[in-house]
């Protein structure tokens, strides 16, 4: 695990900002980069590996100040309008900053929403991602286009059996000799990738190897999917969503998406009850289907009747949650025909609607509002985080304003508030700015009872410093709860921290 160590650790010491989500391994942006290197061809496979020999073999520390030199001097040459010329050492690193630049975007396309023009892009929609992570050789080859996907959940014959019928499908083809297939394997917590060509055989591509494992056999391809998806491997089962990922030039791509479209149709007439009913690390079939979009998947399954509501994944969600964790539409509006209840909890007090919230998805709010959701669903007693916040309150503490003028249009109640001890909302600051902590000393002055603190979602907007939310909540600070109290900001001018807000799902 040198590699991904590595990458991360560089990753803070050239100051890109860490947020929720930022260190999850870097997988899936890793792999979307080995897939960029195999499918372009044997220069950019040769530049992919050398990156990552030097990320491995060199001193972080000697690495990082020599990139931020050479990046520095490229600012200052293009300041001054001096030609920009580079050794080749040079040229190295600013390859590798480009690089990280390209595997940031990648993994964290929410980090990015100005750059894409929009925050609903997730890293599993590499196509759309291609524009702008991907390299200039790769954006001229077309991108990167998925040209099929499936959710599984597989004994280890059945996985080895299936590898070798990808193998079939792809020999038979009618293909250039030279044409590279890549395939993206995920579980929920975990992505690698891998390439197949009958010429050379398979290649799997694991951040947390240092290099690919390279094989003819389907029964090793089978044994390393288990083996970095699978955290408990005497359970029997592997549960993983795949992508099959080529150019989107490929003079094939138009065949290759028709024939696996038919292979999958014919695969969703096998799904049984048993296969319904299989467990891995706390998932079944359902919540693969939910997080990945599969709609046709999901049709299959409801004849079985799952319990939509009460059957909860290893994060404590149900299927609904899935869907909305992972920004599907047609699939809550999917689930919801088929009777799962949108007002179910997850095991951290979320439902639904504050998961919309949660993620700053507008457009998922709108589609939980064709259902009548209770926005204003809360339970000051309860033990569960998220169980006591509505989700206008968690809007407006996430500073999301767009979710907190929308959930306005449909209804929601802006003047309720969450009933918090001292110690929770000292608890609130402990990792904030001192900007925060000062104004939450300032709210917490005079307050008649320590242990039923009322916050309603316009005195956390000040308090976080969210001024646009202010801004929207301003004209609704009337209260209607008898025991809310409204704080209004000690310094009329007060303006927007520029610390953003990240609340983990586990506080």
């Amino acid at each position: 695990m040198v590699l991904q160590s590595k990458i991360v650790n560089l990753f803070r010491a050239l100051d890109y900002p860490e947020v929720e989500g930022s260190l999850d391994g870097f997988c899936a942006g890793y792999a979307a980069k080995f897939l960029e290197a195999c499918v372009l061809g044997k220069d950019e496979r040769d530049r992919f590996d050398a990156y990552s020999a030097r990320i491995i073999n060199t001193d972080e520390a000697v690495l990082v100040a020599a990139a931020k030199a050479v990046k520095e001097k490229v600012k200052f040459l293009a300041a001054s309008q001096q030609p920009i010329v580079l050794d080749e050492e040079e040229t190295e690193l600013l390859e590798i900053l480009a690089f990280f630049d390209s595997l940031m975007l990648y993994q964290n396309p929410k980090l990015y929403a100005e750059v894409f023009n929009t925050n609903e892009l997730t890293h599993d929609e590499v196509t759309k991602l291609t524009y702008w992570a991907g390299s200039d050789a790769v954006k001229e080859s077309g991108g990167l286009s998925c040209s099929y996907t499936d959710a599984k959940i597989l004994t280890k014959a059945e996985l080895t059996a299936y590898v070798k019928e990808l193998e079939n499908i792809i020999t038979v083809l009618n293909r250039p000799i030279d044409e590279i297939f890549g395939f993206t394997f995920d579980s929920e917590n975990h992505r690698i990738a891998a390439v197949y060509s009958p010429k050379i055989g398979w290649e799997i591509m694991d951040v947390e190897n240092d290099r690919p494992i390279s094989t003819m056999d389907p029964s090793v391809v089978a044994d390393s999917i288990e083996e970095s998806l699978v955290e408990h491997r005497d359970q029997g089962y592997i549960a993983f969503e795949i992508r099959l990922i080529m150019k989107g030039n490929s003079e094939i791509l138009g065949q290759v998406t028709s024939v696996f479209d038919t292979y999958k149709q014919k695969n969703l007439g096998l799904i049984t009850a048993e296969i319904a009913s299989r467990s891995c690390d706390g998932y079944k079939l359902i919540h693969y289907a939910a997080y990945e979009g599969e709609q046709d998947i999901i049709r299959a399954l409801s004849q079985y009747h799952p319990d939509y509501d009460n059957d909860q994944d290893a994060f404590g969600f149900a299927p609904i949650h899935a869907a909305v964790q992972s920004g599907h539409k047609h699939i809550i509006s999917q689930l919801a025909e088929l009777g799962a209840s949108l007002e179910t909890e997850a095991s951290n007090g979320m439902t639904a609607a504050k998961l919309a919230v949660f993620r700053g998805r507008v457009d998922l709010i709108d589609e939980l509002a064709k259902y009548s959701v209770n926005w204003d669903s809360h339970n000051d007693t309860s033990t569960c985080y998220y169980a006591r916040f509505t989700a206008i309150y968690l809007a407006a503490l996430r500073g999301h304003e767009k979710a907190v003028a929308q959930l306005i249009k449909y209804g929601a109640d802006s003047t309720i508030a969450w009933m918090a001890t001292a110690q929770e909302l000292k608890k609130l600051g402990a990792t904030r700015s001192q900007e925060v902590k000062d104004r939450i000393d300032v709210f917490q002055r005079g307050q008649p009872n320590p242990d039923a603190i009322a916050i309603t979602p316009y005195n956390i907007a000040v308090i976080m410093g969210h001024q646009e939310v202010i801004n929207i909540l301003q004209p609704k600070v009337t209260i209607s709860s008898s025991h809310s109290r409204l704080f209004l900001a000690s310094e009329p001018d007060m303006q927007e921290s520029e610390e953003k807000e990240n609340v983990s799902l586990n506080p």
